[in-house]
């Protein structure tokens, strides 16, 4: 679906630059939006069907009842978009707007722009800032008021009369929310308000909406939220976080190997260890030394067997050689593919990741700090120059002004463990901590000179890590 019609919406700018807030009318649009696939998926996408569904309704329900006239009402207006694109609804949904907006400042429909373009282009007198303040306070009312009543209702009706899981089930997928499907001025409140929708519709049996969401594109959502009283704690319940094992990642390489070397070992079951050979004398597993350099993702194994079968060019058998020649290349991509993901949130990650360059494989705070005042001394990156009013231009200040370091220091490390680029041990008495295995957030405040930090193996190539000595800088 194209969403981009709602961020070059004239009206819907208009009421984003007086300051209305949208969630509710982002989260009604999504929630008519998943009402009407549920409906179709329900009919089986048989319009003959649509009809006659909403004249069963007509049919249970009397006109005595305002919750059921409402849905009836719902039904009937949007009875004609049940089959046109979700850009369409968006359409109807903007003018019902334009509609009732003008309605209560009294003007006619097609007078409504130019009577809000003349307000923004006004002068600052005490007239037209209360004229501006009447309006927006009509205009918040309306974006909040919209069909919220008839949808709530619908809902209900859906759940009491429609679905149930023990005749059918119905799915919703929403996927590629990292794609350029709108706006990035509105992106993250779409997102954030259609898992609100879809918290909502949970009460709906028999129906499921899911939404496939990297972890990065989650955090920037949850981030840009926080300033508006978003509670992470009351969302937890809906994440399934997927989890790979390494029993089914060799099975996804066993089925890979397979394919591509089939014809060159007869007809029998080819196994990894009969193509990659890390060693002559098979004292270890060429797969798990590939499985130790990942991140256990599909993505990350593919990527690194594709370049090792590159290096191998045709050969029947991938000796060591080969797979620690297509290390280095791996390594390298998968340093790319951590600064293309997570760039957006940590604008400065490259230079993060950089500073590890030479590291030892292990290294205490004391250690990292040295290295970071290295790094900063020698690199004129625009990490120094991020003076804002955030937490880490602040940082920066204070490293600038030549005070404690420590705070910049502890949150680039925190960082790095969250984008799986270092593993954590936070005291001596606790293991390392992986972020993409434990799913636990360590806090800046939690790292002390006891504390000790690891490069994970799939970085150490493209690093140039020493893993020669673990304790020397």
């Amino acid at each position: 679906m194209s969403l981009t019609y709602l961020s070059n919406s004239t009206i819907l700018s208009y009421l984003e630059k007086m300051g209305i807030k949208m969630d509710l009318f982002y989260k009604t649009l999504w929630k008519h939006v998943f009402i009407i696939e549920l409906l179709k998926l329900y009919s089986g996408s048989d319009q003959g069907k649509m009809d006659n569904l909403i004249d069963w309704f007509v049919q249970k329900f009397t006109a005595k009842d305002q919750s059921k006239k409402k849905v009836l009402d719902y039904l009937h207006k949007w009875k004609g978009s049940f089959w046109l694109n979700i850009e369409y609804k968006i359409k109807e949904m903007e003018s019902t707007v334009s509609e009732k907006l003008a309605e209560k400042l009294g003007i006619k429909s097609q007078q409504l722009l130019p009577f809000l373009a003349e307000l923004e282009d006004s002068h600052e007198k005490s007239t037209s800032q209360t004229i501006k303040t009447e309006v927006i306070n009509k205009s918040q009312i309306v974006v909040n008021e919209l069909q919220i009543q008839e949808i709530n209702e619908m809902i209900k009706r859906m759940k009491s009369d429609l679905f149930d899981k023990r005749k059918a089930r119905f799915f919703i997928l929403v996927d590629d929310l990292d794609k350029e499907w709108v706006d990035n001025k509105i992106v993250y409140d779409l997102i954030k308000t259609m898992i609100d929708a879809i918290k909502e519709l949970k009460v709906i049996e028999g129906t499921k909406i899911v939404i496939a969401l990297r972890e990065n594109l989650l955090r920037l959502v949850i981030n840009k939220s926080k300033s508006r009283g978003f509670q992470q704690e009351k969302y937890e319940s809906l994440y399934l976080k997927l989890k790979w094992s390494e029993p089914e990642l060799r099975e996804l390489v066993e089925k890979r190997i397979s394919l591509i070397f089939k014809g060159k070992y007869a007809q029998r079951h080819i196994k990894v260890e009969d193509v990659f050979r890390i060693s002559n004398d098979k004292s270890q597993s060429a797969l798990d030394y590939i499985l130790q350099r990942t991140l256990l993702r599909p993505r990350d194994v593919i990527d690194f067997v594709n370049k090792c079968i590159e290096e191998g060019d045709g050969k029947s058998l991938i000796n060591g050689e080969m797979i620690k020649a297509a290390e280095l290349r791996y390594s390298k991509s998968r340093v790319k593919a951590v600064e293309d993901e997570w760039v957006e949130n940590y604008p400065h990650i490259v230079d993060f990741v950089n500073i590890l360059s030479g590291c030892n494989e292990s290294f205490d705070l004391t250690k990292f700090r040295t290295r970071t005042e290295e790094y900063l001394s020698v690199n004129k990156c625009e990490l120094l120059y991020d003076t804002t009013s955030t937490p880490l231009g602040r940082m920066v200040n204070d490293y600038n002004d030549g005070k404690n370091m420590d705070s910049l220091v502890k949150y680039i490390l925190t960082v790095l463990y969250e984008v799986g680029v270092i593993g954590i041990k936070v005291s001596g008495e606790e293991s390392v901590k992986y972020s993409y295995l434990h799913y636990e957030a360590i806090e800046a405040n939690q790292l002390t000179d006891k504390s000790n930090f690891y490069i994970h193996k799939a970085f150490h190539k493209a690093l140039h890590t020493n893993t020669n000595s673990r304790n020397n800088s």
